[in-house]
């Protein structure tokens, strides 16, 4: 019998067969899962998503409001993304450094044979691993939350905390290392942070401004060239629309940081290069990604630890509470 429903099941066209398995698996995660990959769907959705949750919305940004950060930092909706340089803070030091010795230690053949990207190996972190605790603390500092928070509208969930290491030896057309939106959300951060100095020479993240991105977005979309963000687009068709003729390389020693809305900002990564690149990739998206699930959500408050003022706590449960369901749903949109 499992037999004859597995050969139905595989009959179904993949893109039926993926909300179907959803549907039946985990129904909370069924709309986020069939919502189009287009700026007016993903406008639409989480605008829905805020007047559902409006009381935990005004929840979060009386958080924000009282978040004290003397530092006038802002990400322009025009550009969608903020450079900054963050060596020489304590609490960045300490995630910076906290990365080399990860780094140092890792066994690269073994994270290479596990990773889904050739191009692009992936280290995750757990807030619930002591010996990475720095870069939560780095995660969850105001100096990175109020921007992002401000920028999204709502205090950000942060889905992922991870290194990156890019061996830069390969190019795979139709993959990350040719432009693209990010679909998770109506806006997210990544912000990048270097653990070694990034150089041209280091296959670096390349992005287009948000207002410029849009523009080509649309360009394309009236060509009928692209239907979704998510399209990989190769850089003559870009350039081919006249809006811009190259990309922004975020280029820099160690510490320099990049926070990119790369659901506004075409952009690309890891491409053949003559050094490899590493970076602290800390993901946030707002409370009402695709990434979680639209209802049954139960925060999980375990990685609060002693020795934190009350400010601490609130922003790391605002910030972190949702994280586990982050994980746990990203498995169903690989």
């Amino acid at each position: 019998m499992k037999m004859i429903l597995k050969k139905l099941f595989d009959g179904i066209p993949k893109k039926i067969r993926l909300p179907l398995f959803v549907l039946l698996k985990s129904p909370n995660k069924f709309f986020p899962t069939i919502r189009p990959d287009t700026p007016f769907w993903a406008k639409f959705y989480f605008d829905v998503m805020m007047f559902v949750y409006r009381n935990d919305v005004k929840k979060r940004n009386r958080l924000v409001d009282s978040i004290e950060f003397e530092e006038d930092v802002k990400i322009e909706v025009s550009k969608g993304y903020l450079v900054r340089n963050l060596l020489g803070i304590p609490i960045a030091d300490k995630a910076i450094a906290c990365c080399k010795d990860i780094v140092n230690k890792l066994d690269i053949e073994e994270l290479s044979q596990k990773s889904k990207k050739s191009f692009l190996l992936q280290r995750d972190m757990s807030p619930n691993d002591p010996a990475v605790q720095p870069v939560f603390d780095l995660a969850c500092d105001p100096m990175l939350v109020k921007p992002i928070a401000k920028y999204l509208g709502v205090t950000p969930v942060l889905h992922s905390a991870q290194i990156w290491i890019s061996p830069n030896e390969q190019h795979e057309e139709g993959r990350s290392q040719d432009y693209h939106f990010d679909g998770e959300d109506k806006r997210q951060i990544k912000c990048f942070v270097n653990i070694e100095e990034v150089t041209e020479d280091s296959g670096p993240f390349t992005l287009i401004a948000a207002d410029q991105s849009q523009e080509i977005y649309q360009k394309l979309r009236n060509d009928n060239l692209v239907r979704a963000r998510n399209v990989k687009v190769d850089d003559t068709t870009v350039y081919g629309t006249g809006v811009v003729d190259q990309g922004i390389s975020v280029c820099g020693e160690t510490g320099m940081s990049a926070m990119v809305d790369t659901s506004k900002c075409y952009h690309y990564g890891s491409r053949p290069a003559s050094k490899r690149r590493v970076v602290l990739q800390l993901h946030y998206c707002s409370p009402f990604s695709a990434k979680l699930p639209a209802w049954g959500r139960q925060n999980d408050y375990s990685f609060c630890r002693d020795g934190l003022e009350p400010q601490q706590i609130k922003i790391r449960e605002a910030v972190l509470g949702l994280h586990h369901l982050a994980l746990r749903a990203s498995d169903n949109f690989k």
